[in-house]
């Protein structure tokens, strides 16, 4: 429930204020993907207003504009936005076979780009963000996936496509929420945080 508030306040804030159009969408898609969860690999959803294929497809286009948000703050070339790419692309992968591997390759490419950040900022607060951030890539959210990997059966790809717009209703969601909150509400904050770093500058 406190995620739900914290996704829809931040992103009326975005609308009503003058933020980027990339904060804008971040914020918003991170709201809608707060109120109607899917776990998009497994076909499981909350309710019938969204589904893997809706979830998946405004969540790529989010997180490319949250990635150029990072790569446009630090003010200097960097890989982030390959990276961005290229973690898109392991996870429509893993979401098509249902194989976990490409998960694992998903979030390292998420982790390079936090270390990315980590190692261009010059701001002391935003390096330590990106240092917990880093911490919890390699030593949560990596070795899920990795653990998941043998506990599902990968699927063709005609397969994958064909069930890519069904679901089945699910309701306990309540593992999930230490990750949901980090990136739907630290994630939303984060990057209204940058947008205005950057008006000011």
């Amino acid at each position: 429930m406190c995620m739900f508030f914290h996704s829809i306040q931040s992103s009326i804030q975005c609308w009503i204020h003058s933020y980027s159009w990339a904060t804008r969408v971040y914020v918003s898609v991170n709201a809608f993907r707060a109120m109607f969860p899917v776990n998009v690999t497994e076909r499981l959803c909350l309710t019938s207003v969204s589904s893997p294929l809706i979830d998946r497809s405004m969540a790529t286009v989010s997180e490319l504009c949250f990635a150029q948000q990072l790569a446009k703050s630090l003010r200097q070339p960097t890989w982030i936005l390959f990276y961005a790419w290229t973690a898109q692309l392991c996870c429509w992968v893993a979401v098509l076979t249902k194989n976990n591997l490409f998960h694992v390759y998903e979030e390292y490419f998420w982790f390079l780009i936090g270390y990315s950040y980590y190692w261009y900022t010059p701001l002391p607060f935003a390096r330590y963000i990106a240092l917990v951030y880093c911490v919890y890539m390699l030593t949560i959210d990596i070795p899920m996936y990795a653990y998941r990997v043998f506990m599902y059966d990968t699927v063709p790809f005609s397969e994958g496509l064909m069930d890519l717009n069904t679901c089945t209703f699910h309701s306990a969601w309540e593992e999930e929420y230490l990750w949901r909150t980090g990136y739907f509400v630290g994630g939303s904050h984060l990057s209204m945080y940058m947008d205005s770093m950057n008006h000011i500058k």
